[in-house]
């Protein structure tokens, strides 16, 4: 089922055990596999906005523009990369109603140019009903028995029309497709996002910088056209003693835990812990994206021992920000933390300074500055600790979590980093987005927290190929969006 898997303890004299198992996908081709994707895109008014407070659009390109463009790419790619797969697409937008733009189609060499043409003549205007781009999709029906549903769902708004309660929202989710939701930008409701995203087969991605717009979309393709395993489990089957799996999504351990998809060339990393680690034994059960056949592997422990300090601090780290997304769910945007919320915020902002000098005595004593997980869990803190407390503090949470437990492909680093006073008003723009905290280095860790520089993702070449090429301006020097 996977091309390696290990399990890993931590080489200590502890009673209770931690460890790591570290799966790998093969290299995998592209799916032949019927698959029908339908991308759902936000035509409402603010998609038109590239603002002064959002500044967000190079070029005064808007939203809408950088959306309509990824969409070309994917097209032009399905068309001259994807030659004998079998992938249909369709387009829909939506503001107080939804509009088919067109049905789903094969992209061929002849209606490739009128299919870009009719995505170029949406035109943003009016709301956002997210209720009726709920009920569209789940009204496609399927072209074939055994095609693979796919709905991409980008808005960089809130539910203004129609039902606007995420709960009641969520209900309305596709559940015989796989959901990816895009919050474009810092207007977007993460906590509508999180709740429509918590289905199985679901996924909430966060765009922070729409230049980069292109790599969300171009993980997502990749997990489509590269799919090799559906609705992966994991579950703890030895006999003897207590043994569990991290959920990082629910901060929880627990005897089964739910993977979900695994492309080509994934790796995950699940922690464990157990105190009985000789009779440790997890099944991996899931179904091959071609064939739909189970697939089932039993995973053991063959003496593997080593120093696990790092993944400690990984485990600490995917702890810091689950709690700090529960302190950044109570807020309300716009409006100010009550003076018990003030000091929460307070204490996980100097718990987390705490723990990123810790981390950053560690990598220097055991000469690991530039170890890429450390790096990355240094990253996960500076942006939870630039945001907490803030309007958007929950949908970098959501999304740091999700891309370090994940293990995802892109990772938001592009904090909101204009500072304000506690009236609001700018003094001191130095990126993209405006905060609406005051923030002034007060000492050598905050010096570091506001200097610190982030680390770069790692990516396989066929991976690097795909989102590159979904990325890319129409430019002659053939630059790539989000790069300079």
């Amino acid at each position: 089922m996977f091309a390696s898997n290990k399990i890993t303890y931590n080489n200590n004299t502890e009673c209770v055990k931690f460890g790591i198992l570290s799966l790998e996908v093969g290299k995998t081709e592209i799916t032949r596999k019927p698959q029908e994707i339908n991308i759902m895109l936000d035509e409402s008014g603010s998609m038109n906005d590239c603002g002064e407070e959002d500044e967000i659009c190079k070029e005064l390109k808007s939203k809408m523009d950088l959306t309509k463009h990824v969409i070309k790419n994917i097209l032009e790619f399905v068309l001259n990369e994807c030659k004998d797969a079998n992938i249909k697409i369709g387009v829909h937008s939506f503001n107080n109603y939804v509009r088919q733009i067109f049905e789903q189609t094969k992209i061929t060499q002849e209606n490739v140019k009128m299919l870009i043409k009719m995505v170029q003549n949406i035109c943003a205007t009016d709301g956002t009903n997210i209720e009726k781009a709920l009920l569209t999709l789940q009204s496609i029906t399927s072209g074939c028995e055994f095609c693979e549903k796919t709905n991409i769902i980008m808005s960089d708004g809130d539910a203004n029309v129609g039902m606007r309660k995420p709960k009641e929202l969520a209900k309305l989710v596709d559940s015989s497709a796989t959901n990816y939701f895009v919050g474009f930008g810092l207007q977007h409701n993460p906590k509508m996002f999180e709740a429509l995203s918590a289905c199985e087969n679901s996924s909430y991605y966060f765009v922070d910088k729409m230049e980069k717009s292109g790599f969300i979309y171009g993980e997502i393709m990749y997990n489509i056209l590269y799919n090799k395993y559906n609705s992966v489990k994991l579950e703890i089957m030895n006999p003897n003693g207590q043994t569990f799996l991290y959920d990082y999504v629910n901060n929880d351990w627990k005897t089964q835990i739910y993977i979900g998809k695994m492309s080509g060339e994934m790796k995950k990393l699940v922690h464990i812990k157990t105190n009985a680690m000789e009779t440790v034994q997890i099944r991996a059960t899931g179904y091959d994206a071609e064939t739909d056949e189970k697939v089932e592997q039993i995973i053991m422990w063959d003496g593997n021992v080593a120093d696990l300090t790092k993944y400690i601090y990984r485990q600490r780290t995917l702890e810091l920000i689950h709690r700090a997304k529960i302190v950044d769910r109570r807020r309300l945007p716009n409006k100010p933390y009550e003076d018990d919320e003030d000091e929460d915020v307070e204490k996980m902002r100097d718990e987390l300074k705490s723990f990123m000098a810790e981390m950053k005595d560690f990598m220097k004593s055991h000469d690991c500055l530039e170890d890429k997980l450390m790096m990355s869990l240094c990253d996960d803190i500076v942006v939870i600790y630039r945001t907490i407390g803030t309007d958007y503090g929950l949908m970098y949470s959501c999304s740091r979590q999700h891309s370090q437990g994940a293990q995802r492909l892109n990772a938001n680093c592009d904090t909101p980093v204009r500072l304000t006073n506690h009236c609001n008003v700018a003094i001191d723009s130095r990126n993209c987005y405006s905060t609406i905290y005051s923030f002034t280095p007060k000492d050598e860790i905050e010096m570091m927290m506001d200097n610190h520089t982030m680390g770069q993702m790692e990516h396989t070449e066929t991976q690097s190929r795909l989102l590159n090429v979904i990325s890319k301006t129409d430019d002659d020097d053939g630059a790539i969006i989000g790069q300079p």
